[in-house]
């Protein structure tokens, strides 16, 4: 079986869409996942793993935005044991379809079922995540909190296990971050849509193939609806919140938007497309 090498600073460790019309305090089983009224938590339906690298902890894992991932030394192959406030510090990636991951990484890429249902992705088994306080694109605050949570390196498996044998020492939080390159991340496009009786503003979004698109949806009346069926996107989206809609724009051509909560009289005519080029 493949392991996953753990980076400490330095020292080298081993071992093996659609929501309600509110946002709650509670996680809920839907594309969008709410961990607090303030934490909210994205199912995409393709996630993208990539790799990135700092001077500082060689190569690690990251998503498709350059964002670092971790795995949680207490998690086991195939379990995780990161729940309540702990996925409210440690948002578990969430993936609706099958994941992809970076040629040339030979870790194997996968979901296990969560205890609400949705898919967490895994690398060699292990659950990834992220970590609150890693605001943008490099940051790896994470690495080696508690002596538990440590960024993944896509280097040779060892013979350890997860869990097993190796004792760490705790390490602080770096507060300052070594610049960071990610490799082969696909361009982000972000886009805000609102909608109201019966028209979507703006009606026509453009993007090329490979684009990441980040869509924030608002409704200016009425509860409305947002789907395109070719991406298995069927949203709600309520008056009072918005609503985030992030996928992989991987298939080429037009795709009619519509929504898909009655909404009155001309329901059926408010429609927009996506076009990928």
């Amino acid at each position: 079986m493949k392991k996953i090498v753990f980076v400490l600073a330095g020292l080298t460790i081993l071992f093996s869409g659609c929501i309600g019309s509110q946002i709650q305090q509670e996680q809920t089983t839907t594309t969008l996942l709410a961990t607090t009224s303030t934490t909210v938590q994205t199912v995409v339906e393709q996630a993208r793993i990539l790799v990135s690298s700092s001077p500082a902890l060689g190569s690690f894992l990251v998503d498709w935005r350059g964002m670092t991932l971790y795995v949680f030394r207490s998690d086991e192959v195939g379990k995780s044991n990161c729940y309540g406030q702990c996925a409210v510090n440690w948002p578990p990636l969430l993936a609706g379809g099958q994941p992809v991951i970076a040629e040339g990484v030979t870790g194997a890429i996968d979901t296990i079922e969560r205890s609400d249902g949705t898919r967490q992705v895994t690398y060699d088994g292990m659950p990834l995540y992220y970590f609150v306080d890693d605001n943008a694109s490099g940051d790896t605050n994470g690495q080696g909190v508690g002596g538990v949570w440590f960024v993944v390196s896509p280097g040779t498996p060892t013979t350890n296990q997860p869990g097993g044998g190796t004792t760490e020492t705790t390490q602080t939080p770096a507060t300052t971050q070594a610049p960071s390159t990610t490799i082969g991340a696909p361009p982000l496009k972000e886009f805000n849509v609102v909608a109201k009786q019966f028209s979507y503003e703006p009606d026509t979004i453009r993007v090329k193939q490979g684009d990441m698109v980040r869509i924030t949806l608002t409704s200016a009346d009425v509860p409305h609806g947002f789907a395109i069926n070719e991406y298995g996107i069927d949203q709600k989206i309520s008056p009072s919140n918005s609503t985030v809609v992030e996928f992989l724009a991987d298939k080429n051509g037009a795709f009619t938007y519509y929504c898909n909560v009655p909404c009155g009289a001309g329901h059926k005519s408010m429609k927009g497309t996506l076009v990928v080029e």
